[in-house]
């Protein structure tokens, strides 16, 4: 069913094609200005052995990122040449671990740490000699000890301006990294991702033995004030190893100098407006769990884990052992008034703030004095914040997204609330990871709900117009052929690792296991109901933004969606697609566009064709009425 418009006389304009409805959906970076510097693009890759891809594809994919370095990991020397003849690197060394470059390398050496080993030479770029590395390190306690002996090689090496490339199986807030972090500065750090924020291993599915983590790393002397330009964490189809690729390109200093600012810190570290007074109560547990609505045993604790509170002296946490068959989750949730605001909100000029900060809690790898983290998939801290109108119902959401960090990392989100919103929700969820134990230690500290009301107004009109686009309601509810609502965390098939949702407790899903047959024409689709919007859309001035987020489970199969707009006789006049999802990795899509004069009604439509033992998932689907925006 399409609920639309209660008339759309004359239709829509015969003069128009979908592609004019298009507008840009998101705002242009400002224009940063660098410094004079040495520019530099280099990678890592572990490639597994070449057992997913040949040579031709290894080294025509590598070829096209223009790169002046590349690190190899599992990768005999013999794949390692053919690769560098297809990508156009002269220079090859070391086997195992593997340097490849467009100069010439030399004093090439190959180091021993206990069980593994990283490699390093020099080469010279731009007329400076630079020490480059490889790196192949482990985890747990010996990783610790690896990562301690690499660094005393780092911290020897006479060469200033270094360049640190490897997968280092652990993630920035393990006990391992923090031994680099000390004088090393990592790229995926300074550009302000959170560790897992993008996923560089495994390369398809849900996580893997030690989870989804972000551990293919590259790094560069604190002391240089290196700039990153750009960094980037690459899906591949096909898929070309169980690891991600990832590139980078930087700026170091020219000789003799050091960068002291960074010109893109403004546009990475984002910061929230100054808002009004924190309107929950008990927003760090130092009450215990007074004022909130608990599920799943959440707790108010003073420890868990190793984890202490971020400050005072308790934080929220979850179940400190759930059953095997409970639900994976612990929560807590508390409502505020939003009545105060009423003016500034129907005027669209307020803005909801949440924030918070986040970490998990790890069992230890004791080895004598080495404490390490112990690597396994760990549990999910969430924060969702929801705008609801006086009965309740939600108007529009917002979530940090899932988060598994060893340490405290800030969240801030800012939401703009719509006209006739009148109360606010903030929740905590804790997922519990199977692998991970039978507590639930996602962990959240110094909770904060407040409105701003000093920023430019948004052009936000109402709320979500598509209800049921979460699959929070576990119930069929007419998803369409071959979709399903699925429940967070619940195996499908052979699945090793059970699928997660991108937010919330449940998401939809298309496929079959093993065995069974594929699902041709999978197709998921939401009405978007446009009724009450007639007096802009009459003065055309009314835009439509559409997403959700979805992902692939192995990149064999890609998502399709697109927005249908109905003429006045109820007919598709059109439809607005969108580029296609494949990743295996959460991603969001969206799109904006005007909604022309004599429409009567909107679908989003998600389709996939899915073959065996391929999966595709679809979660937070919205549309948002907004005025059109001013184009320069």
């Amino acid at each position: 069913m399409v609920v639309g418009l209660s008339c759309a006389e004359g239709g829509i304009d015969p003069n128009l094609t979908p592609a004019d409805l298009i507008l840009p959906h998101r705002s242009k970076p400002e224009v940063v200005v660098l410094p004079e510097g040495l520019t530099v693009r280099a990678a890592t890759f572990n490639l597994h052995g070449g057992s997913e891809a040949t040579a031709q594809q290894l080294g025509t994919f590598l070829a096209g990122l223009s790169l002046d370095v590349v690190a190899l990991q599992e990768t005999p020397r013999a794949l390692g040449v053919e690769i560098a003849a297809v990508a156009g690197f002269s220079a090859v060394e070391g086997d195992g671990q593997l340097l490849l470059a467009k100069a010439p390398l030399w004093a090439f050496e190959r180091i021993e740490v206990l069980t593994r080993s990283f490699v390093r030479a020099r080469l010279m770029h731009q007329g400076v000699e630079f020490s480059v590395y490889s790196a192949h390190l482990g985890w747990n306690a010996e990783g610790d000890v690896q990562c301690r002996l690499f660094r005393q090689h780092l911290d020897a090496d006479p060469v200033p301006y270094q360049l640190v490339l490897g997968d280092f199986n652990d993630e920035h807030g393990s006990t391992q990294i923090g031994i680099l972090d000390e004088a090393y500065q990592e790229a995926s750090e300074k550009v302000g991702l959170y560790p897992g924020q993008r996923i560089s291993w495994p390369a398809t599915g849900f996580d893997g033995g030690e989870g989804s983590q972000l551990i293919d790393l590259i790094f560069f002397p604190r002391s240089l004030g290196v700039i990153v330009k750009e960094h980037q964490v690459l899906n591949t189809r096909p898929v070309l190893s169980d690891h991600k690729p990832v590139w980078v390109e930087l700026l170091y200093p020219p000789v003799g100098q050091t960068f002291m600012a960074d010109p893109y810190a403004a546009q990475r570290q984002r910061q929230s407006p100054i808002t009004g007074p924190n309107l929950l109560s008990n927003p760090g547990a130092e009450e215990g769990l007074v004022g909130w609505t608990v599920k799943g045993d959440a707790r108010a604790e003073a420890d868990r884990e190793e984890q202490r509170p971020f400050e005072g002296q308790r934080f929220f946490t979850g179940a400190p052992n759930l059953p095997a068959d409970a639900l994976p989750v612990s929560s807590i949730a508390q409502e505020v008034d939003l009545s105060s605001y009423a003016a500034a909100i129907d005027a669209k000029g307020a803005y909801l703030v949440a924030a918070g900060v986040l970490t998990t809690g790890y069992s230890l790898d004791i080895d004598g004095e080495i404490r390490s983290n112990r690597v396994r998939p760990y549990d999910d801290g969430e924060l969702i914040f929801e705008v609801l109108d006086p009965n309740g119902a939600v108007l529009a959401r917002q979530s940090s997204a899932r988060r598994d960090t060893l340490s405290y990392r800030k969240y801030e989100g800012l939401l703009p609330i719509p006209v006739g919103a009148r109360r606010a929700r903030l929740r905590f969820l804790s997922h519990r990871k199977a692998n991970n134990g039978q507590s639930n230690d996602a962990i959240a500290d110094a909770l904060s709900l407040a409105v701003a009301t000093e920023l430019a107004p948004h052009l936000r009109l109402f709320g979500n117009r598509i209800s049921e686009g979460d699959a929070e309601h576990l119930e069929p509810r007419g998803e369409g052929p071959g979709f399903r609502a699925h429940p967070d965390l619940t195996a499908l098939g052979v699945m090793i690792f059970p699928p997660w949702a991108y937010s919330g407790e449940g998401h939809f899903v298309a496929g079959e296991p093993l065995g069974q047959v594929p699902t041709p024409g999978a197709r998921l689709e939401r009405s978007i109901d446009l009724s009450g919007l007639e007096a802009w859309l009459d003065a055309d001035e009314l835009a439509l933004r559409f997403g959700g987020y979805g992902r692939t489970f192995r990149a064999e199969s890609e998502l399709r969606i697109q927005l249908e707009l109905f003429d006045a006789d109820g007919e598709i006049w059109g439809a607005i697609p969108l580029a296609p999802v494949w990743e295996p990795e959460w991603t969001h899509f969206e799109g904006l566009v005007k909604i022309p004069k004599g429409t009567s009604g909107a679908r989003l439509v998600v389709e996939a064709d899915v073959p065996e033992g391929e999966w595709v998932f679809v979660d937070e689907l919205y549309a948002y009425p907004e005025l059109r925006p001013t184009l320069p």
